[in-house]
């Protein structure tokens, strides 16, 4: 089944961890932000009749192509790439914003540090998994991932 599926039936927003907010996030984002109008769409929950189970089972989409005026360039995805995105700790997204920052009480922006990770398919599964029981999934990710590499490297004796 679907996570889109699983976020639809599972109302109860303490029930999938941060897996919620990813939906939201999408719900949100300024149709500006998107490729094409129906970009949105292809990337939230289709409904389906709860009696119809293999419904849920739809096939996976990759871009948005279909719905585009234009064909896409070497690079795909929902998303106009001319802008940058904040994701919070929680997996909420929203595009990076001096607004954005005042709403979440930064006041030195200097204390701010921009961090790229690679996220592999061991990476994903982890966040994944993390995404679907915590509210903190970058740092039980990320920096737990950081803190048992320090100990490995120097263990206790």
């Amino acid at each position: 089944m679907p996570i889109g599926s699983v976020v639809q039936l599972l109302a109860d927003a303490d029930a999938l961890g941060s897996v919620g907010n990813v939906y939201a996030s999408v719900e949100k984002l300024d149709a500006a932000h998107m490729v094409c109008p129906r970009a949105r769409r292809a990337l939230l929950p289709n409904p389906a009749a709860p009696d119809k189970v293999t419904d849920l089972l739809s096939p996976p989409q990759y871009t948005c192509y279909p719905c585009c005026s234009v064909a896409p360039q070497s690079k795909r995805g929902y998303v106009k790439d001319v802008s940058m995105y904040t994701i919070m700790d929680d997996l909420t997204v929203a595009p990076a914003s001096s607004m954005l920052l005042s709403k979440l009480g930064v006041k030195d922006l200097t204390g701010l540090e921009e961090r790229t990770v690679n996220i592999g398919s061991k990476e994903g599964l982890e966040i994944l998994k993390a995404a679907l029981h915590s509210k903190t999934v970058l740092t039980d990710v990320f920096l737990a991932k950081k803190k048992r590499a320090r100990t490995d490297a120097h263990p206790r004796t």
